[in-house]
């Protein structure tokens, strides 16, 4: 039996509590017991895509957390963590969807796809 700790919650808690599809709940445990990609999994699929978001931005995974963010409507935010991972046809595509022109087209031009901007 795997157990974060003598008093804490354990994998068989979080994996019960997917199974019941209460998948916000789920997250919370495998958040506390350290198991970030079960977490994020589980806010996924449990509509809570502005978290996960967090956590793969926490981990450092940008082009991941940027198309989360993209799909909460958090466009610009999506844009900058784009950019930061030099993905600039992203975004440059996450900034128009931000209504922020200027900075789409500069990304355009970095990403040289001149043609859009």
């Amino acid at each position: 039996m795997c157990h974060a700790g003598p008093m804490g919650p354990t994998y068989e808690q979080a994996e019960k509590l997917e199974n019941e599809k209460r998948f916000e709940e789920a997250a919370k445990l495998w958040e506390e017991i350290r198991e970030t990609e079960r977490a994020i999994a589980a806010y996924r699929r449990a509509g809570s895509g502005e978290r996960a978001a967090q956590l793969l931005e926490r981990e450092g995974r940008r082009p991941e957390a940027a198309g989360m963010w993209a799909s909460v409507g958090q466009h610009a935010r999506a844009a900058g963590l784009y950019e930061s991972a030099h993905a600039y046809n992203h975004a440059a595509r996450a900034y128009l969807n931000a209504n922020m022109r200027e900075k789409a087209a500069v990304m355009c031009e970095k990403g040289d796809d001149l043609e859009n901007a």
